[in-house]
């Protein structure tokens, strides 16, 4: 198993000629226990679960979930870091690498990646542009800097049964956040409409090497059932729901009047995409819920206005729910 001390990893960093970047929360993990306790809250099935692993760095997590899965799909943006996985595992196991570092490679590639049975597949890429595989879990400790433009990719093409991650504890707070607070946003408004969010456990600084000078957190994501609006399903509907919060939550401190007809003013085709936002800014007196500050109006209550504005279906909730 290709577990590693503080003082092993720096020698492998040498060898490999690998710099890892603090700031962008490239650690690696270095404490047996987190990783058995990433193992338990993520309760695999080793004969049913093909799982993706984002970063998978020297395969210190991945070796567990290669234990405990049918198949594991890493995806390592390094080639460097790439190659050593492959050097390491197709020895062991049947193996596989694949290059998806450029459009062309994605495109040749990706009907071929979901039906390859090999136990071990490495997907060489960039995760925020290379099409996920077809499978049922995600277990990773995501690179930091990348946690939100991952979550929002995992939603809009959400098959997940349930998603382990380690996250910043400060963006795990963000994913929980109340409607009104400071930390809510277009990242908690997303999350609230779509998924459960359990906070696992707060995994310490000396857990890792570097040694990062925050928290974090084992975060476990399950899939909310679907909410409707008007007849309308949120899981359906998310991709224009997304759009929505996208366009209004930079202003999240104005009323949601204001926030639409300033996205409206900078972006023309949406009054195309929501021809009935325009009705609602031009009378807010028959809409009062219009003149609420975006940071007070819960997800149910942003889907119903986002279904309204899109279709002229109107049903609403208590906006602070």
């Amino acid at each position: 198993m290709p577990y590693f001390t503080a003082q092993e990893l720096q020698l492998m960093q040498k060898t490999l000629g690998i710099r890892l970047d603090k700031s962008r929360g490239q650690c690696y993990l270095i404490d047996k226990n987190i990783l058995n306790l990433i193992i338990e809250y993520a309760k695999l099935d080793p004969q049913q679960d093909r799982i993706i692993e984002i970063g998978a760095g020297l395969g210190i997590l991945s070796d567990y979930l290669i234990q405990n899965s049918a198949q594991v799909f890493l995806v390592e943006n390094d080639r460097k870091i790439a190659n050593f996985l492959y050097s390491n595992y197709h020895n062991h196991f049947s193996c596989e690498f694949i290059d998806l570092s450029s459009f062309q490679s994605r495109l040749l590639t990706q009907g071929l990646i979901s039906r390859n049975k090999s136990k071990v597949i490495i997907l060489f890429g960039d995760a925020l542009k290379i099409p996920f595989p077809s499978a049922n879990r995600v277990v990773a400790n995501i690179p930091y800097q990348i946690s939100a433009p991952i979550l929002f990719k995992m939603i809009e093409n959400w098959h997940y049964s349930q998603v382990n991650l380690m996250v910043q504890a400060e963006f795990a707070d963000r994913l929980i956040a109340s409607v009104n607070s400071s930390s809510y946003s277009r990242l908690s408004a997303s999350v609230g409409l779509f998924l459960d969010v359990h906070i696992d456990h707060i995994v310490q600084p000396t857990s890792f090497f570097p040694r990062p000078r925050i928290l974090s957190k084992l975060i476990t994501l399950h899939p909310k059932p679907p909410q409707f609006v008007a007849g309308f399903n949120s899981w359906e509907n998310k991709k224009i729901y997304l759009s929505f919060l996208q366009g209004i939550f930079p202003y999240k401190n104005k009323t949601l009047r204001n926030a639409i007809r300033i996205w409206m003013k900078h972006h023309s085709e949406i009054k195309s995409e929501f021809p009935y936002f325009h009705k609602i800014c031009s009378n807010p007196e028959k809409f009062p819920g219009i003149l609420e500050k975006v940071r007070n109006i819960s997800p149910k209550t942003l889907f119903s206005w986002c279904i309204y504005g899109k279709t002229g279906e109107l049903e609403f909730e208590d906006s602070s729910n």
